[in-house]
């Protein structure tokens, strides 16, 4: 069963990285095109976009995350159900339990993960990302 156990927490995390990864990646895309014409216009290097991004990044985690968890989970469980492997893992006697909880684990394990980003790392962080956009990228409105 460890073994079992093992594949759908391995599963879960990958297809959650993923997720995290695809979803980050179009927050900054539209964020950037979103305030492209800014940027032309006041010629903000791309220095002072990488640093703002970079402190802007746990805001946008702590947002993306719990999307991300449902994502994996849904897909995770359609797939399983595609190959038909939940139905073998029922046949052979393995409860519905026992199957969704490395999913469980793995989202609590997220969750304080996401609470000690809250908690420790954002505020400081967007400090900083607050300061560079003051600083760096509304050079123009004022």
């Amino acid at each position: 069963m460890v073994i079992i156990a093992r594949y759908i927490f391995k599963s879960f995390i990958y297809i959650f990285l993923f997720c995290v990864l695809i979803l980050w990646l179009v927050f900054i895309i539209g964020d950037i095109f979103g305030f492209l014409d800014e940027i032309l216009r006041e010629r903000i290097p791309a220095s002072s976009l990488i640093a703002f991004y970079w402190y802007l990044t746990p805001f946008v985690m702590g947002q993306i995350i719990p999307v991300s968890t449902l994502i994996a989970s849904v897909f995770l469980l359609g797939n399983l159900n595609k190959h038909s492997e939940i139905n073998a893992l029922r046949a052979s006697g393995v409860s519905v339990w026992k199957i969704i909880r490395p999913m469980l684990v793995a989202a609590f394990i997220i969750s304080l993960f996401v609470f000690v980003l809250n908690d420790r790392i954002l505020p400081n962080a967007m400090r900083m990302a607050n300061r560079i956009r003051y600083e760096k990228l509304d050079v123009g409105k004022r």
